[in-house]
């Protein structure tokens, strides 16, 4: 490839934006069953999967501290991108393929060329990422051996260096088909993840900033991260139960009332301690409605317009109407004929097992318990030993925690790009076969 290649002023611009600007995905695609790596749930079966919770958050864990790591070693900003590969409902149509982690991306090349260009010279280590990422074979190393000025170096290592490898050091690499591979579950376990983010994404980015300055080694960052999550999870876990206990008791509430209402239907009438049952049971149930309505951090939050999500009723009010009537009454006739006249208005739909909201509650809550025993798993103690289960190297049967060179080296050899698959060319129908031994007739 020749240095002296040059581009229009167009071409240039567009490149350099693709080189500074992150990737952005501007739609969410459906990914054909067959193509994705995901754990598949059979149609109409959409159970939680509590190792796929355990798995996830677990691999979340492991990409963070690579983050840190790769920020503290190699001195760069590393900031998150959207996935290669965004993938919308699954084929059942009640789960999501989600994300492990988001994508990341470097400046790490920009500093290499910089430093070529400055120096005038390439650094053994610096060498050894050039080589991995842009896979330098035999006549590109000759002909980089043979350039003596810094900016013809620097002009041929661009020309070799795709806009999206510019600022990814990770692109198309078997890790970075890792950050974008996707598990399949339950939309209500997607939308805890969701949840989660808007607060430990923030997080996580300014921890990574502050190990890039040098303020915190990686493996603080790595344990203050590690808290942080497991504090989101607990305070999910407590919120979630807190909502479970408010759906489960506001149907309850609600079956009172139906049934009281039920039996003024068939009777058209109603008893003094009925009436009194169902005066105590409108109370409670408007009083635990509003409770319901309030949003709570990493719950499911509702609101007026998705009512049905919670109760059969649609006559909240006239409930809030009779309510009011009867404090003002104390006679026990007037109450009666009150009720009678609420029950013109009453509107509702028959109750019929558990209420969708709570079903996401309790989707939710296994996510966040799975996930937090993920956690349990991997022991706050052990964050110690990332290198060791990650990068650990075998010497003489044992396998050993690695040196922060041997580290750095295997960060390198991580960004190599993975080799495409051959195609095999498909026989065109019109080539006639040839048989050269009779015996194949």
């Amino acid at each position: 490839m020749s240095i002296q290649r040059t581009f229009r002023d167009s071409t240039v611009e567009q490149r350099n934006r693709l080189e500074n600007e992150p990737v952005v995905h501007p739609h969410r695609r459906n990914i054909p069953v067959g193509q994705t790596p995901t754990r598949l749930h059979l149609p109409g079966v959409c159970t939680h999967n509590k190792d796929a919770a355990n798995d996830k958050v677990q691999r979340a864990v492991f990409h963070f501290f690579i983050r840190f790591l790769a920020a503290d070693l190699w001195q760069c900003d590393i900031t998150r991108v959207s996935t290669d590969s965004q993938s919308g409902h699954s084929h059942c149509g009640n789960c999501e393929c989600a994300h492990y982690a988001s994508n990341i991306r470097d400046n790490k090349m920009p500093l290499v060329l910089d430093a070529v260009l400055n120096l005038g010279e390439i650094s053994p280590n610096k060498f050894s990422y050039l080589n991995a990422r842009l896979g330098l074979g035999s006549p590109e190393k000759k002909q980089l051996e043979n350039l003596k000025e810094s900016d013809e170096k620097v002009a041929f290592l661009r020309s070799l260096v795709s806009p999206n490898s510019m600022r990814n050091s990770f692109s198309k690499t078997a890790y970075g088909k890792n950050l974008s591979s996707t598990i399949e579950g339950p939309i209500a376990s997607n939308d805890l993840d969701q949840g989660i983010e808007v607060d430990f994404k923030p997080f996580e980015d300014d921890l990574c900033n502050q190990v890039t300055a040098k303020k915190v080694p990686y493996k603080e960052a790595t344990a203050i991260a590690f808290q942080k999550l497991t504090q989101i999870l607990t305070q999910a876990i407590s919120n979630l139960k807190t909502r479970i206990d408010q759906l489960t008791k506001l149907r309850a509430i609600e079956a009172v009332m139906d049934q009281i209402e039920n039996k003024y239907t068939e009777k058209n009438e109603i008893s003094d301690q009925d009436l009194k049952d169902y005066m105590a049971s409108v109370e409670k149930f408007l009083k635990l409605r509003s409770k319901i309505l309030a949003k709570q951090k990493y719950s499911v939050n509702l609101n007026m317009a998705k009512s049905h999500h919670f109760t059969e009723r649609n006559d909240f009010f006239w409930l809030k109407s009779f309510q009011a009537t009867v404090e003002e009454i104390s006679n026990v006739n007037d109450q009666k004929s009150a009720f009678k006249m609420h029950m013109k208005h009453v509107k509702k739909t028959p109750i019929d097992g558990e209420s969708i909201a709570l079903k996401k509650a309790r989707t939710r809550l296994l996510e966040a318990e799975g996930q937090l025993e993920g956690l349990d798993d991997i022991g706050e103690c052990n964050l110690g030993n990332l290198e060791l289960w990650l990068f650990g190297i075998n010497e003489g049967g044992k396998r050993r925690a690695p040196t922060e060179e041997e580290l750095f080296n295997q960060l390198i050899e991580m960004t190599k790009k993975e080799t495409p698959p051959k195609r095999v060319r498909k026989k065109n129908k019109s080539e006639k076969m040839t048989i050269e031994d009779p015996a194949q007739l």
